[in-house]
């Protein structure tokens, strides 16, 4: 895994991960990658951590947390692509466009990669 994948799953260990946090995480493994390789990497992270089970893709809802997408992640991802490519330029649409949320076989992995004391 790269470091923005590694990176991506430590912060899951601390609370839901937002989507503009894993394009973050991209830029700083990649900061002289295009907009559109970074958009790829971002959208590949996604799809590799929920295909290999280490996250679920959803929502945070006031009141009821973290609401999983029961949909294929290939659904999920033309969800997350219509509002980040399509809206890329506009401010606030596409930061919280879809949340990640650990799971107990992810939680393993990331706490795997914690520096040893």
């Amino acid at each position: 895994m790269n470091s923005a994948r590694n990176n991506v799953l430590m912060d899951g260990l601390d609370d839901w991960v937002h989507f503009y946090r894993v394009h973050r995480l991209v830029y700083l493994a990649n900061p002289d990658a295009s907009v559109g390789e970074l958009q790829a990497e971002s959208l590949n992270t996604v799809a590799d951590l929920v295909s290999a089970g280490l996250y679920q893709v959803g929502t945070v809802e006031r009141g009821a947390g973290f609401v999983p997408w029961d949909i294929p992640i290939d659904e999920a991802l033309d969800r997350i692509r219509a509002e980040y490519v399509g809206h890329y330029d506009e401010n606030g649409v596409w930061d919280y466009v879809a949340w990640l949320n650990l799971t107990d076989k992810g939680r393993q992995v990331a706490e795997s990669l914690l520096p040893k004391a």
